[in-house]
């Protein structure tokens, strides 16, 4: 067997989800739904050696911390245990944007390591068998596999079967997310240590749930008519409900820095000025703002002035997860 590369890109949540129905299925509590984008992405080879002992991981040409080697171990074992296929192989990851630092480099690395995994152990797997096997790694990866505006939400309500849909592809809705990037430095608590420290104690986390999946409804309901100041606003009702639940845990989970603030406030007031874009946050101190492509020059220019914004970048919808070799 030969190397495989492929490469995945990272999704930003409009609609967020944070917390596990099933830990061991590593199942979201709430259906999600994000943008992915087109110019950040993570490259991973996997290289099948019948000369290893064990999986070999790279992780941006270093070799993987103990806590990521294992992540990505469980997910190798498991397609070798649900397929019947064996071998060890070597790993070699890189990310072109910062990585554990709430830039969704999770979502687009096992996006990118389940695609290129099933094929170099030469299986050909449907999107449902991808999709699942993407989620052991990150409950967000899923969505990196498609392109466009994407959701991932039960089947049904209450269900644990969980449905992947396109609802835009890339060049369907001209939207651009501008990326503010607020530190150099990974956050101190990942994502799934804290949405576990919520679940078990936060007690407003069942009402968290209940609400974005609402807010879910909503939002799939303004892409389908094209509405983008509704679905700004959705954007910002699931970021802050979510950031709430997060603070409402004991210990609280607080992942902004001042700049952060600085960045929300200045959306907000260039907001009430006429150039429209709408805030959201993953678990980490990085500012995503969702706008149409006639204000993101303006936007961005205003957000580069802010002390301490490390980078500002415009993304547009990018393309799903793909082999490149």
């Amino acid at each position: 067997m030969s190397s495989i590369t492929a490469i995945a890109r990272p999704n930003i949540a409009l609609i967020k989800y944070w917390g596990k129905q099933d830990r061991a299925a590593n199942l979201p509590v709430t259906g999600s739904l994000s943008m992915t984008l087109d110019h950040f992405h993570t490259r991973t080879t996997i290289t099948p050696d019948s000369s290893l002992k064990r999986d070999e991981i790279l992780l941006n040409s270093r070799s993987a911390a103990s806590g990521e080697a294992e992540r990505i171990v469980r997910l190798l074992d498991r397609i070798r245990a649900d397929f019947g296929v064996s071998g060890f192989v070597r790993v070699e990851s890189e990310n072109n944007f910062p990585t554990a630092s709430g830039l969704a480099s999770s979502a687009s690395g096992f996006a990118a390591l389940a695609l290129a995994a099933a094929r170099a152990f030469g299986l050909t797997l449907e999107l449902r068998e991808l999709s699942e096997l993407a989620r052991r790694g990150s409950g967000s990866a899923p969505r990196s596999l498609l392109g466009g505006l994407v959701m991932y939400a039960p089947e049904s309500p209450g269900s644990d079967a969980y449905r992947l849909s396109q609802l835009r592809r890339p060049d369907e809705w001209e939207l651009r997310m501008i990326v503010a990037v607020t530190t150099d430095e990974p956050k101190k608590v990942g994502s799934t240590e804290g949405m576990e420290r919520t679940r078990r104690s936060s007690p407003y986390f069942r009402d968290w749930a209940l609400h974005n999946t609402e807010l879910l409804r909503k939002a799939r309901d303004a892409v389908a008519a094209g509405n983008f100041a509704e679905l700004g606003s959705l954007t910002e009702s699931s970021c802050f409900s979510m950031h709430a639940v997060m603070m409402s845990a004991n210990p609280p989970l607080v992942y902004w820095n001042p700049a952060t603030l600085a960045v929300m406030r200045k959306v907000w007031d260039l907001r009430e000025q006429g150039l429209e874009g709408y805030v959201t946050i993953d678990a980490g101190p990085h500012v995503k703002v969702l706008c149409e492509p006639q204000s993101a020059e303006a936007l961005t220019d205003e957000l580069r002035r802010i002390e301490n914004v490390r980078a500002v970048f415009i993304e547009r919808p990018g393309p799903g997860a793909e082999i490149v070799s």
